[in-house]
């Protein structure tokens, strides 16, 4: 179905989904809907809740989800998951959220130079390396909404913090 190009969100999209997804026979529902952070809020959520539906969303990087990642970035239990990734799963409740949801992050160490970006005085975007080798652990974190079965999940910047 096309829509005008100023329909394009969640909003837009969803009623479609559970529409096609109502008028499918059980067992051929998917295992698992997959959606960008535009598809990890509320309302979204609730409905595929309600229909039991599996699913794995990405999250906006909103303050609460920042807050999730610094936190469990100062903690000691991460599990091995493969592929130089570590994991850390725990409950996240946003503002907004009707209630707690489980969060899934994912980390590996960077090791190799870093492109940064950054604004000059004139505001400007400048292109520059940093080598890590100053002392520092930089770490890529991925995130994901609530897990049914771990398949994805959205890729973000390094956040480094000092060894100890």
């Amino acid at each position: 179905m096309l829509r005008p190009g100023n329909q394009h969100t969640s909003k837009h999209s969803s009623p479609r989904l559970w529409e096609f997804l109502d008028g499918l026979p059980a067992e051929q529902w998917p295992w698992l809907i997959r959606g960008d952070a535009g598809f990890g809020n509320e309302p979204v959520m609730r409905e595929a809740e309600q229909r039991g539906q599996p699913y794995l969303f990405k999250l906006r990087l909103t303050k609460g989800v920042k807050r999730a990642i610094e936190r469990a970035m100062g903690e000691q239990d991460w599990q091995n998951a493969g592929r130089r990734w570590q994991g850390k799963d725990g409950q996240l409740r946003l503002q907004g959220w009707s209630r707690h949801r489980r969060i899934v992050i994912l980390r590996r160490r960077v090791e190799r130079s870093l492109a940064l970006t950054e604004r000059d005085d004139a505001g400007q975007l400048r292109l520059s390396f940093a080598e890590i080798d100053d002392g520092r652990e930089v770490w890529e974190i991925r995130r994901s909404g609530d897990l049914a079965r771990q398949r994805d999940s959205f890729s973000r910047p390094a956040l480094s913090r000092p060894r100890r």
